[in-house]
C-alpha cells in the first residue's frame, strides 16, 4: 500500500514537508509527507498510530493523548474530550449544552465576551500566579494541535508548518474558521480544509486501477457523526496521459449519531443495572456521579469493541463508586436491542444523497465503509441488506484513509512537491442567494441566485446592473429548507459618483465560492459616463503680399479644410483665372478667425466601490485575539517548564542526599576526605533532608532548591575530584610518558630526518619538550608524597594541555618545507654522472673482466644508495615506528 502511494510523488522539487491531519472527535490521525520519504503515519508517545483528541489539566501540568483522556474519571471538570462539537458554536446553543450533559461532561462553561462562543474554567493550573483560568475552546484545540506538531518534531526531527485539516461535511463557516484559528495558535499554516469523506475519496482515487466511470458511496461512522458521500470517479484523456478525476455529487451528515452514542446507550444500560442491585438501595443513583459515569463510559467503549468480535463478554469494574465493584455479563444481542430504534436512521443519509443527485442505489458500483464505528456487526448487516447486490466492503483503511487523503491534498496545494495529477471537484453543501437593497429598502430591491448546491469551490458569479445610490448586499445560505444570513456588504460610494453629474453607474459585482464554505465579494466596481464638449480648433489665415503661387496654395488649403466634401477635380481653369486676377492685389495683414466649433466626447470612468462588512456568523478569532491567546498558551508552557525544572532540581537534591548517606562509611570515601569535610557534609545533608520534609518545601521555588543543591555539591566536589583523579591518573601518566619518549626520539633524529630546520626552531621545540619533561618529574615526585585526602599535585587536564603544546610545536617543525636544490647543485650532480658514465664505458671496452667488476661495484653503489634513502625514509617516519617499540609501563627516568 505505502509503496504504491509513494509512486504518486513523482518528483520533489523543493525542501519542505506537509502534514495531513484528520482532526476527529475522539482520535487524531496525522500523515507526514517530506522530501525523499513516503507517506508516514505519525505515532504518538506510546507508538500508536492514532492519538486521543484530549487534554487534561492535572497536577499543574497539561496531559495529552491517553494520559489526558484517562483523567476523565478522576478530574472530569478539567479533562476535555470530544471538543469538536464546541468549535464555532455559541455558548447559548442549548442543543450543544444538552449533548455535553448527556455525555456526562462536567465542564464549567463560560461565555467568551466578544462573540459569545464557548470557553471553560480550568482549576489548579498555577499559571502566572493564578489558580484558575478561563480558556477558550480554540485555545484548547490549539494546544492539542501543537502537541501533534511536537510529535512530528520528536519522531522525525521536522518542524512542521503546512497542514491540511479534515472536517465533517456538515461543518459551516463558523466551525471551519474556529478550527483554522486553533491551527494558527499552534503556529501552523492551514493550506486547506477538506471534508473527511472527500479526503477518503481522494485516497481511494490514488489506488483505483479501473479507468471506467465508477460511482462509489462512502459511508463513514465516526465517534460523533454519520457521514455519507456519493462520489463519481473517471479517468479522462489529456494531451499527455489519462488523469483521474473525482467529483463529489452529494453528501449528508448526522451529528451526535456516531460510535459515542452507542457507548452512551451501553453505559446507561450498565448504570441502570448497577442502580438496581440490592447493595445500592437507599443510596444516590450512579447517574449523579460524573466520575463514575465516565468510568462506565470508558468501559462501554471497550466492551462495545469486544462484542463486535464476540457474541458475549464478562464485564468487571473495580471500585466503581463508594468502593463497590460492578460485575455482570452481556450478550451481543442485548447490546443490539439497545440501538434497534436507531437502525432506520442509518438509511436516511443514503436516501438523501441519492435524491439530491437524482440517482438510485442501482447506480452505485461500490459502497466503502470507513470510520471506527462501522465495526459493529449489526450496522454492517443493515447496510448490506439495504444495498443487496451492490458490493459493500472495507477496502480502505477505515481509520487512516482520511489522514492519507488529507496529506496528498496538502502535497497538491504545496509548492514543494510535484504529485500525480488527480482532479478533485467538491463544493458547498448548501445553496446561496443574494438580496440587493437600497439604503431605504423601498428604494431598490432585487434578488438573485448565487451558487447552487455542490457548486465547485473556486467558482465565481458576476452580477451587473445600474443604480445611482448606495446599496446593501445581503447573502443567505439555505440547507434542508432552513435559510440563514451569512454576511452583508455595504456599498458606500455609489452616491458620490452621481453627485459629480456622471451618468447612472453601471455596477459590476463578482463573488467567489471559497473552500472554507464562505462567499467572498471578490471585486466591486462601477462604470460611469461623462459627456464633455471638445472645441474644434478653427483655422487662422494670415495673408501678406506674396507670390501668386504661395497665395493660391494657402487659399486651396483653406478651402479644402472648410469643405471636406468638395471634389478634388474642381475646374482648374477657374482657379487659374482667380490667380491671375488677384495676383497684384495687396492682401490684408490681419488674421481671419473662424467661429469656434464644438463636438461631444463620451468618457467612461471606472471606480472601485468601497464597502464595509457585517458578519452574521462567528468567523474565528481576530488577529488581536490570536496574539492574546498565543500569550496564554506561552504562559502554560512557561509554567510547565518551570515546574519541570523545579521537579528536576528537587529530585537531584534528594538523590544527592541519598547517595551521600549510602557512601559516607565506605573506605574510599573515608580515605578521600578529611574529618572536617565529612563533618560539614553530614551536617549539611541533615539540614537539607529536614527542609525537604518541611512545609516550606511545598512552596519553595527553583532558586531555593538550586541553592541547597549547589551548596552540598560544592562540598562534595573536591572529594569527587580526588577520587576521579586517583582512578584515572596511572593510565594518563603512562600515556603521557609514552608520548614524551616518542617526542624525545624525534628530537634526537631531527638533524638527520629534517636537516633543513633552522637551529632556532629546533631549540624552541627542545625547550618545550625539556620543560614539560622536567615539570612531569617534579609533579610526580610531589604526588608520591601526598595522601588521597589531599588535593592532587596536578590534574589529568594539566597533562593534556602540556602535551598539546609540545605536539603543536612539533607540528610547526613538520610544516617547514624541505628546500629545493639550486641550479648549480643540479648541474654539478649531472656533470658527475656524465664523468662516471664515460669512465665506466672506457673500462668496459678495455677489459670485460673489469667491466664485470665495475658492474658489481655499480650494483653495490646502488644498493648503498637505496639503503641510505631507506634509512632517511625510516628516520622521517620514526613517529609510526616508535609506537610499536617497548612493552609495559614507561618510566619518566628513562627520558
Amino acid at each position: 500500500m505505502i509503496k504504491y502511494l509513494i509512486l504518486c510523488l513523482l518528483a520533489i522539487i523543493a525542501n519542505g514537508a506537509v502534514l495531513g491531519i484528520d482532526f476527529g472527535s475522539e482520535f487524531i490521525k496525522a500523515v507526514l509527507i517530506s522530501p525523499g520519504k513516503s507517506f508516514t503515519i505519525i505515532e504518538n508517545t506510546t507508538s500508536k498510530r492514532k492519538t486521543e483528541n484530549a487534554i487534561a489539566f492535572y497536577n499543574k501540568e497539561r496531559l495529552y493523548e491517553s494520559d489526558g483522556a484517562s483523567k476523565k474519571t478522576k478530574s472530569p471538570k478539567n479533562t476535555f474530550t470530544f471538543l469538536n462539537k464546541f468549535l464555532g458554536a455559541l455558548a447559548n446553543d442549548q442543543k450543544i449544552v444538552e449533548i455535553s450533559k448527556e455525555s456526562y461532561e462536567d465542564f464549567k462553561i463560560e461565555i467568551e465576551e466578544r462573540e459569545g462562543t464557548f470557553a471553560f474554567q480550568v482549576d489548579g493550573v498555577q499559571v502566572e500566579g493564578k489558580d484558575t483560568m478561563i480558556v477558550k475552546v480554540e485555545e484548547l484545540a490549539g494546544m492539542v494541535l501543537k502537541f501533534i506538531a511536537k510529535l512530528v518534531d520528536f519522531n522525525h526531527q521536522i518542524q512542521i508548518k503546512d497542514v491540511v485539516l479534515t472536517v465533517p461535511s456538515e461543518w459551516n463557516i463558523s466551525q471551519r474558521s474556529a478550527l483554522k484559528s486553533a491551527a494558527q495558535l499552534a503556529e501552523l499554516e492551514v493550506l486547506g480544509i477538506i471534508n473527511e469523506n472527500t479526503a477518503a475519496a481522494l485516497y481511494y482515487a490514488l489506488e483505483r486501477q479501473d479507468e471506467n466511470k465508477h460511482t462509489a458511496l462512502f459511508y463513514n461512522i465516526g465517534s460523533y457523526n454519520i457521514q455519507v458521500s456519493l462520489v463519481e470517479f473517471q479517468a479522462i484523456d489529456t494531451q499527455k496521459k489519462k488523469v483521474e478525476t473525482l467529483r463529489v455529487l452529494a453528501d449528508y451528515s448526522i451529528s451526535n449519531a456516531g460510535g459515542q452514542s452507542l457507548d452512551l446507550l451501553l453505559a446507561n444500560h450498565f448504570a441502570k443495572e448497577f442502580d438496581n442491585q440490592p447493595s445500592r438501595k437507599g443510596k444516590k443513583s450512579i447517574f449523579t456521579n460524573s466520575k463514575a459515569m465516565n468510568k462506565l463510559l470508558r468501559a462501554a467503549n471497550k466492551y462495545k469493541e469486544i462484542l463486535s468480535a464476540n457474541k458475549d463478554t464478562q464485564v468487571y469494574l473495580e471500585g466503581l463508586i463508594d468502593g463497590e465493584d460492578y460485575s455482570t455479563s452481556i450478550q451481543r444481542s442485548t447490546f443490539e436491542t439497545l440501538f434497534e430504534d436507531r437502525l432506520n436512521q442509518l438509511i436516511d443519509p443514503i436516501n438523501y444523497v441519492l435524491e439530491k443527485c437524482n440517482k438510485t442505489k442501482e447506480d452505485i458500483n461500490i459502497v466503502e465503509l470507513i470510520g471506527g464505528g462501522i465495526r459493529v456487526p449489526k450496522i454492517q448487516q443493515v447496510l448490506s441488506n439495504y444495498f443487496g447486490s451492490v458490493e459493500v466492503g472495507t477496502h480502505l483503511n477505515g481509520d487512516e484513509s482520511m489522514a492519507f487523503g488529507a496529506a496528498f491534498h496538502a502535497a497538491n496545494l504545496s509548492h514543494s512537491f510535484k504529485v500525480r495529477p488527480v482532479q478533485l471537484t467538491d463544493g458547498f453543501s448548501f445553496s446561496s442567494s443574494i438580496e440587493i437593497n437600497g439604503v431605504n429598502e423601498d428604494d431598490y430591491h432585487k434578488e438573485f441566485s448565487l451558487f447552487g448546491y455542490k457548486k465547485k469551490y473556486g467558482s465565481t458569479r458576476s452580477l451587473e446592473f445600474s443604480y445611482d445610490k448606495n446599496l446593501r448586499l445581503d447573502i443567505f445560505v439555505e440547507k434542508d429548507g432552513q435559510k440563514s444570513q451569512l454576511i452583508s456588504y455595504h456599498l458606500n460610494n455609489i452616491t458620490n459618483a452621481t453627485e459629480l453629474n456622471f451618468s447612472k453607474p453601471d455596477i459590476s459585482l463578482t463573488f467567489k465560492a471559497t473552500s472554507n464554505e464562505f462567499i467572498k465579494l471578490e471585486s466591486a466596481e462601477m462604470k460611469v459616463e461623462e459627456i464633455k464638449l471638445i472645441e474644434i480648433k478653427p483655422n487662422v489665415t494670415t495673408t501678406n503680399t506674396t507670390s501668386s503661387s504661395e497665395k493660391n496654395k494657402s487659399t486651396n488649403q483653406t478651402e479644402t479644410q472648410e469643405n471636406e466634401q468638395s471634389e478634388e477635380g474642381d475646374t482648374s481653369e477657374e482657379q487659374v483665372q482667380q490667380v491671375e486676377t488677384t495676383q497684384n492685389i495687396e492682401e490684408p495683414k490681419e488674421p481671419i478667425v473662424e467661429e469656434p466649433k464644438f463636438k461631444k466626447q463620451k468618457i467612461i470612468h471606472t471606480f472601485p466601490i468601497n464597502y464595509t462588512i457585517t458578519h452574521h456568523v462567528v468567523l474565528g478569532l481576530n488577529q488581536q485575539e490570536i496574539d492574546d491567546s498565543k500569550k496564554i498558551i506561552k504562559q502554560f508552557e512557561t509554567a510547565e517548564e518551570n515546574s519541570r525544572k523545579l521537579s528536576e532540581i528537587k529530585n537531584k537534591l534528594e538523590s544527592l542526599i541519598y547517595t551521600v548517606r549510602e557512601v559516607k562509611d565506605a573506605e574510599y570515601f573515608q580515605k578521600a576526605s578529611t574529618e572536617t569535610e565529612r563533618t560539614e557534609i553530614l551536617k549539611t545533608i541533615e539540614e537539607h533532608a529536614e527542609y525537604l520534609d518541611s512545609e516550606d518545601a511545598w512552596t519553595a521555588d527553583f532558586d531555593k532548591f538550586n541553592t541547597k543543591f549547589t551548596q552540598l555539591n560544592n562540598l562534595l566536589k573536591p572529594i569527587q575530584v580526588r577520587l576521579d583523579e586517583a582512578k584515572a591518573r596511572p593510565q594518563a601518566v603512562n600515556e603521557t610518558i609514552t608520548k614524551l619518549t616518542d617526542f624525545h626520539k624525534k628530537a634526537n633524529a631531527l638533524n638527520s630526518t629534517m636537516p633543513w630546520i633552522p637551529e632556532e626552531k629546533k631549540v624552541k621545540f627542545l625547550g618545550h619538550l625539556t620543560n614539560t619533561t622536567e615539570w612531569l618529574k617534579t609533579k610526580l615526585d610531589e604526588q608520591d608524597k601526598r595522601e588521597l585526602h589531599q588535593d592532587p599535585a596536578f590534574l589529568i587536564e594539566d597533562l593534556k594541555k602540556k602535551m598539546e603544546k609540545v605536539s603543536e610545536e612539533y607540528t610547526k617543525l613538520k610544516a617547514i618545507p624541505k628546500p629545493k636544490k639550486t641550479q648549480e647543485q643540479k648541474d654539478e650532480e649531472k656533470k658527475k654522472k656524465e664523468e662516471k658514465k664515460q669512465q665506466n664505458k672506457k673500462e668496459s671496452e678495455s677489459d670485460s673482466t673489469n667491466n664485470s667488476k665495475q658492474e658489481q661495484q655499480n650494483q653495490q653503489d646502488d644498493k648503498e644508495q637505496q639503503q641510505q634513502e631507506q634509512q632517511y625514509e625510516d628516520n622521517f617516519q620514526d613517529q609510526q615506528d616508535s609506537q610499536t617499540q617497548g612493552d609495559g609501563e614507561q618510566k619518566i627516568e628513562d627520558l
